[in-house]
């Protein structure tokens, strides 16, 4: 038990780690941060064996230890904010619906299901947050929310309460994050060659990839876990 408790704390972390890229402009402290974490993902790559886990490991070990923010800044906008009439690859809007609606437009029915899951949990978005629920980080934050709540069921020694938010997790990943992160990622690598932001995306994606593995089969054990 006590080793499933620290990696809810772990993979919560790794969530609001890798979450940050998608959403703000990167800086040396957020930087510093991720690449503490190399360790751990290189581990991860070799216990699981998922190639993208294993590539942005990689990539991310090699990546600069410092970067110039404001160079960054911009480069964060050409990805995420910017359309480039020269590219016929559009700027990546990281929400669920963009990827798997036929519309390609976000606020569709995928962001209509997220947001019943949030509801649901009664999780909401931080006041600061503007972009729709089905964003990448959103998902991400939100995973990493019921991380931390089935740590504290397991401290309490709430047997039904770790079993239901398993559940959630396993389903939301299989039914959402894990069904176009991997979309998702090709966007990426259509649209940037910078390491860094390779390194996040191919982490983000095998990370989901892996932890769906993981917490399905967790979801089928969660009655014997306590």
């Amino acid at each position: 038990m006590d080793a499933l408790k620290d990696y809810l704390g772990l993979r919560a972390n790794l969530y609001r780690v890798l979450a940050a890229a998608w959403y703000k402009e990167p800086t040396n402290a957020w930087l510093a941060r991720l690449k503490s974490f190399t360790p751990v993902f290189e581990s991860m790559a070799d216990e699981t064996g998922e190639p993208a886990l294993r590539e942005g490991a990689r990539l991310l070990k090699e990546a600069p230890g410092k970067i110039d923010e404001d160079a960054y800044a911009k480069k964060f906008a050409g990805i995420f904010l910017v359309n480039n009439a020269a590219s016929d690859v559009r700027a990546v809007t990281p929400h669920e619906s963009v990827y798997l609606s036929g519309s390609g437009l976000v606020m569709q029915d995928e962001w209509d299901k997220v947001l019943e899951t949030f509801v649901g949990e009664g999780i909401g978005k931080a006041e600061d947050f503007k972009e729709p629920e089905d964003h990448i980080a959103a998902e991400m934050h939100f995973l990493a929310l019921l991380s931390k709540q089935t740590a504290e069921y397991l401290n309490n020694g709430d047997k039904d309460g770790v079993r239901k938010k398993i559940e959630t997790q396993a389903r939301f990943l299989a039914e959402h994050t894990d069904k176009w992160v991997e979309p998702l990622k090709e966007h990426m690598e259509k649209l940037t060659d910078d390491p860094l932001y390779l390194a996040v995306t191919y982490l983000t994606a095998g990370f989901v990839h892996a932890d769906t593995a993981f917490t399905g089969e967790l979801a089928g054990e969660a009655v014997n876990i306590i």
